[in-house]
């Protein structure tokens, strides 16, 4: 057991420092046992120990004395000496809290109540814990040491150093900041290039990191490099980086494949023990403990969430939908891999110091190292060869055409093209394309290996006979056309299990020789569309399963499948809500590259679902200005990746215009590549007449990849469904022939858009016949101030105007603003934005005015600095919902004042703060009054994100 309190004798808080120091010092828990853990602890101690003197100290006084010198410790904290001994002994840490203990007791504080357990040194215990890492660790070792890389070669996976390029991965910073000030011009996003960019938040530890990718882009690799790079951290044999110092801190990394978990299982530490330990049943006892004490720090990686299917019973018992429950395990830090579409379930659970980073994939020099790795260990090329040398520049010059960039950046796309590029075949354009040349290598791999009876190859051509109207992309390969009846039957599996909740990713074999005959799965094995997947706990045959090679060629043999059975009406029943097209959105990428014949059926049937989601429809109805709709962006994306495959499809070349393609919503999001601006331009240029909203802001209107102001002023003047128009970000300082279809608008939001008088005059001409008009938006309008005072005369007689967005960049406008406002009682959302922070008066009149308003159910005010004046809402303001307040400043006093106007509403009010600077006395005060509840706050009391409202009282 650990040593009783050594301190309850000292009298002062000197006293418990010096004999802490001594306990230090003078090797307290004996001079073997103590040896081991000075040797780390100087190790931590260099971390802060900096200049070449220091670094020679060779004794424990010597590195507490620099370090009391340097300011480090104090009486008072002992935080840096608990960070410092961490890793090295759990017994070290119990210690420094019964200083801090004796300390609190001294002042005449209560003790603090300690998250983590006091250790209990017990013999058998730490036999049990050495005897988990050394099975963790053979694990974890055999999981990381060889990741898939290519279904073409004979050997499918290869070591982890033969083929890993360095990834783009970037904190995406929209889930922190949706709903602030931030402009959108402003990166939203920001590299990770460290560890501690990914695991740590000002200092601190986080709770969960979310690693979000499309299909393929290295999600699971960069999982098995984490855990490689952990064993490295626990191993003095392997290499060192800049990520294993921080992964060193773990003392536990558990790595679950989600795809293979049984599917009854429900909780992360039931996959543990039961999945990834299944066969050291002795070990699960101490797992549940080392996962939920303090002693142990544990890091969770589960790869691959949306791949993720349980069984309807088990679904009852999670607590969350789609997201397994982690509850005892209070010391494990998450992190989740998954794709984009899937993130919308957490969004309610993110915390301040919670992570999301997002996979972009290869950048341009990793894409030749990929090359280069290719080249050397699939065939063994001497990349500095004369003699190779025009073969490797021929493939590097390929892999930069600009039209192949989306699909370059996916480690897997970028393998298959380098080996299809390798035998002079074209990959072509388009994610189909690629997929069908890398079906065909596949099939041709595997007849070079298998060798059918005659009775097998006649069974084969009859079935192949039964197959009509073959899409010309695939009948224009013979090895595909060969064997179509049977790539067919995986298909039908493959499409089974996506659409079923009651399936699995991953088959048990001897489930899936039920399902297919024996020449059938060996051709499906030996081609590398199907692989077995073996842990390596696994020892008999009876355990083994199988599973596609990746999920993107699960998707592919789906939708080959789908579109020759003529099922597309079915795939549609299925598909009756954005987050349902959002799963196999691969699966209707591919069903228009295979087919675009399609593409109207599909593109409409996506239509008439956005028509029908709330989301959507907030969105072209209020056409939101304060954050990015990360379902609509996504939604886009889909869309444009689905056109795309029908521009490049071989029947469409021809005659672009000609294609059958809908498009409701051009939405461009701020993370734009290439693609989704040149599809746009084409989009606008082309296939405009069915488009209902359209929000461009911060586009190149010069380039290859632009949007023209000719297109984009004619696609205005023609366009005849349009319903919703965002203009915004110096996207055109030059359009002025504002069309008269404005008439017909919806919503209008024009931002940062330079007019002139006579663009003015059209804009006002069209708004004054305009009876339908219920969102607009003119927030940084340049143009002349007399010109502008016209407009807002003529906006208070706007019949069923609803929201208005409104922010004033000239001094001059001011007074018309003010006039507007007054005659504005119907409006039920109003935005205000400041221009001038110095102009404080004016902004609190402003303020005050919009409170006089009395059918106004929401109030947003940003950037408005309000000074003493603060906001007070009025008791007459009894349509009130919501106060939305991002970046906005008052004084001191102001915050109180102004939660307590709140009462004067007399019933409910939600009031949402965004980054704003309020007064701890302020939150005391809210928290401590019987009107208010927090319902959420995130960071703690650096307050980011508060909501808050009033009780109804017995009035």
């Amino acid at each position: 057991m650990a040593s009783a309190n050594i301190f309850t004798e000292c009298e002062s808080e000197e006293e418990v420092h010096n004999k802490l120091m001594t306990a230090f010092c003078c090797d307290y828990f004996g001079a073997e046992a103590w040896k081991d853990k000075f040797e780390k602890f100087k190790l931590s101690s260099f971390l802060y120990l900096t200049s070449p003197v220091e670094r020679t100290v060779t004794t424990t006084h010597d590195i507490w004395d620099v370090l009391e010198r340097k300011g480090l410790l104090g009486l008072q904290n002992y935080s840096l000496l608990k960070k410092l001994v961490k890793d090295i002994d759990g017994e070290l840490i119990d210690l420094i809290e019964d200083a801090e203990d004796r300390i609190s007791l001294l002042k005449g504080q209560d003790i603090p109540k300690r998250t983590r357990d006091k250790v209990v040194t017990i013999e058998d215990e730490d036999i049990s814990v050495k005897t988990l890492m050394d099975v963790l660790f053979k694990i974890n070792h055999y999981e990381a040491q060889r990741v898939p890389v290519s279904p073409f070669q004979k050997i499918n996976k290869l070591a982890m150093e033969k083929i890993f390029a360095p990834l783009s991965i970037r904190e995406d910073l929209e889930y922190h900041c949706a709903g602030r000030d931030i402009e959108m011009h402003e990166k939203r996003t920001k590299p990770v290039t460290s560890a501690d960019d990914m695991f740590y938040v000002d200092g601190e530890l986080v709770r969960n990191v979310y690693i979000l990718g499309d299909a393929a882009i290295g999600k699971t690799v960069f999982c098995q490099w984490l855990v490689k790079n952990w064993c490295s951290a626990k191993s003095s044999n392997e290499g060192f980086t800049t990520w294993t110092k921080t992964l060193q801190q773990f003392d536990f990394l558990f790595y679950i494949k989600l795809r293979h978990v049984d599917k009854s299982r429900t909780s992360i530490i039931d996959m543990v023990c039961h999945d990834v330990f299944q066969s050291h049943p002795e070990l699960h006892d101490v797992i549940r403990k080392v996962t939920s004490c303090g002693r142990y720090r544990c890091l969770v990686v589960t790869d691959g969430l949306d791949e993720w299917k349980i069984s309807f019973e088990a679904k009852q018992s999670l607590k969350v939908d789609g997201i397994p429950n982690i509850e005892n395990m209070a010391n494990c830090t998450f992190l989740w891999s998954m794709r984009p579409w899937l993130m919308e379930k957490f969004s309610d659970f993110i915390r301040g110091n919670d992570r999301v980073v997002e996979i972009q994939g290869l950048h341009l020099d990793s894409i030749n190292i990929v090359i280069e790795n290719i080249l050397v260990n699939f065939y063994g090329l001497d990349t500095k060869s004369l003699k190779y040398k025009a073969k490797i520049e021929a493939i590097k010059q390929k892999s930069h055409d600009s039209r192949l960039k989306s699909i370059m950046q996916i480690p897997l796309m970028a393998i298959a093209c380098v080996q299809i590029w390798y035998e002079d075949k074209d990959a072509g354009n388009s994610m189909t394309s690629l997929y069908v040349a890398l079906l065909d290598l596949l099939i041709r791999r595997s007849n070079q290996k298998l060798s059918f009876s005659t009775e097998i190859t006649i069974r084969i051509l009859q079935e192949n006979l039964k197959i009509i109207n073959l899409p010309e992309i695939l009948a224009e390969s013979k090895s595909i056309r060969e064997m179509i009846s049977v790539i067919l039957k995986l298909g039908k599996i493959a499409h089974e299990d996506l659409v079923s909740d009651e399936t699995h990713l991953v088959f048990r074999l001897e489930d899936l020789e039920n399902r297919l005959d024996d020449y059938e799965l060996n051709f499906a094995l030996n081609s590398g569309l199907l692989s077995k997947c073996e842990a390596p706990s696994t020892c008999n045959e009876e355990n083994v399963s199988v599973n596609f090679f990746h999920k993107s060629i699960q998707e592919f043999l789906a939708a080959m499948y789908i579109e020759n059975h003529g099922i597309i009406s079915e795939l549609f029943n299925h598909l009756s809500s954005i987050k349902a097209i959002m799963e196999l959105g691969n699966v209707l990428i591919f069903l228009t590259g295979l087919n675009p014949k399609l593409a109207s059926s599909i593109s409409k049937h996506i239509v008439n679902v956005a028509d029908s989601d709330i989301d959507i429809f907030q969105y072209r109805l209020l056409n939101e200005i304060q954050y990015l709709n990360k379902k609509v962006d996504l939604f886009y994306k889909l869309q444009a990746s689905c056109y795309w495959e029908v521009i490049n499809s071989k029947t469409s070349k021809d005659n672009t215009s000609a294609v059958p393609y809908h498009v409701s919503d051009v939405y461009l999001p701020y993370k734009r590549d290439n693609e989704i601006l040149r599809t746009t331009a084409h989009i606008l240029t082309h296939h405009h007449a069915g488009i209902k909203s359209l929000r461009l802001w911060n586009v190149p209107t010069d380039g290859d990849n632009s949007i023209t102001t000719t297109a984009l002023t004619q696609f205005l003047e023609e366009t005849v469904s349009l319903e919703a128009l965002s203009l915004g970000h110096n996207i055109d300082r030059t359009l002025n022939r504002i069309s008269e279809r404005f008439s017909s608008l919806t919503s209008l939001v024009l931002s940062s858009i330079t007019l002139s008088p006579d663009a003015i005059i059209r804009l006002q001409t069209a708004l004054q016949s305009n009876n339908v008009i219920q969102t607009l938006g003119l927030i940084h309008i340049q143009c002349e101030p007399a010109s502008l005072c016209d407009l807002m005369k003529i906006i208070p007689a706007l019949p069923r105007l609803l929201r208005l967005s409104i922010g004033i960049s000239n001094n001059a406008d001011k007074t018309a603003l003010r006039n507007m406002l007054v005659r504005m009682s119907h409006l039920h959302h109003i935005d205000y934005y400041c221009t001038n922070p110095h102009d404080t008066e004016y902004d609190c009149g402003v303020a005050q005015t919009l409170c006089t308003l009395s059918g106004l159910r929401r109030i947003c005010l940003t950037g408005v600095h309000l000074g003493d004046m603060g906001l007070q809402l009025s008791h007459n303001m009894v349509c009130l919902e919501k106060v939305i307040l991002t970046s906005t400043t008052m004084a001191k006093e102001s915050w109180t004042n102004f939660i307590q106007s709140i009462t004067n509403v007399k019933h409910t009010v939600d009031v949402d703060l965004y980054n704003v600077d309020i007064r701890e006395e302020c939150i005391r005060f809210i928290r401590s009054s019987q009107h208010f509840r927090i319902v959420q706050d995130k960071d703690g009391h650096r307050l980011l994100f508060i909501r808050l409202w009033p009780l109804q009282t017995s009035e």
